[in-house]
């Protein structure tokens, strides 16, 4: 590995900077996620350069603005004559893979993949076993299972949260977590690689399985500053939007509960990670794509002097 140090790249989805501790929220401990600050450097000031999926992810793979190539929405990836991090890597002999959600690369990219596990926001594209494919089959459900017939809460509101029967073990984050770690622990040394480890979470739809469930009870949380018709002056396509998706009609109750689940998929993903990966010693980066300010991290193996 000496000059070619192995990547890891760690990228949650929708993760604001505010919903975790290591950026002031007194909620939501993060302490897996403080270790590796701890380690390296803690970027305050780190903001997305667009609040979609895919323009925010190519800015990440090119290192440009999405005004520059083009790509500012969902529906158009990967411009094909943009030069980005995943060939030059591939040009110098890294094995590249990717665990996780995608939204960024074509599929005339995909023989720069040499391992690719894609998950979408409703689990793994292939299963393993029959346990996973449960999980699979109930997230697509959309069945509400232990949400209870509390009548604060509307079921018709995009994005509502569900409490997920399935044990943590057999549920997305934690299968993207041991088939990511399995890929470390098994390359050979002495060929370097690239890993983008990719959780879809938070992002909706907001499930999330018992013991992280219920970390965060929903009446003991901070709710954050709002005003009566704050998004009333807001653009007309974020009113659209809002009365679309029903979230002008979310009261108090279920605002609480959808963070209580929200807060419970970070805590899953981080502690999950934290868990599989015990043998991991290298180095690694770290950057979430949310609304605007994105907690980011980055970390090098202590063989890398700084300069």
């Amino acid at each position: 590995m000496a000059g070619r140090p192995n990547i890891l790249i760690l990228m949650t989805d929708q993760q604001k900077a505010s919903a975790t501790r290591m950026y002031g929220n007194p909620d939501v401990p993060t302490p897996a996620l403080e270790r590796l600050a701890a380690r390296g450097v803690r970027y305050d000031r780190c903001y997305t350069p667009h609040p979609l999926c895919v323009p925010a992810r190519v800015s990440l793979w090119t290192g440009r603005y999405p005004h520059h190539y083009g790509a500012r929405t969902n529906e158009i990836l990967m411009p094909p004559d943009e030069r980005h991090l995943a060939q030059v890597l591939h040009e110098a002999g890294y094995t590249f893979a990717l665990f996780g959600k995608d939204h960024c690369f074509r599929p005339a990219d995909a023989g720069l993949f040499a391992h690719r596990h894609v998950f979408s926001h409703q689990g793994p594209d292939e299963t393993e076993t029959a346990a996973e494919a449960a999980v699979v089959r109930w997230i697509r459900s959309g069945e509400p299972e232990l949400e209870g017939d509390d009548p604060e809460i509307d079921p018709t509101i995009y994005g509502r949260p569900r409490i997920n029967p399935h044990p943590a073990a057999h549920c997305p984050t934690a299968i993207l977590a041991r088939r990511a770690v399995r890929f470390i622990e098994e390359h050979p040394p002495e060929e370097p690689f690239c890993a983008w480890v990719s959780f879809p979470d938070p992002h909706e739809p907001y499930q999330c399985p018992l013991p992280y469930a219920a970390l965060h009870p929903p009446e003991g949380l901070t709710l954050p500053p709002w005003r009566d018709g704050e998004a009333d002056d807001a653009m007309e396509r974020t009113r659209v939007f809002r009365h679309l998706f029903g979230t002008d009609r979310l009261g108090e109750a279920q605002i609480r509960l959808t963070m209580s689940i929200y807060y419970g998929i970070s805590a899953s993903w981080t502690t999950r990670w934290a868990r599989s990966s015990t043998r991991w010693t290298g180095g690694g980066w770290r950057r979430t794509r949310s609304s605007s300010s994105a907690p980011t991290t980055a970390t090098t193996p202590a063989s890398i002097a700084p300069r």
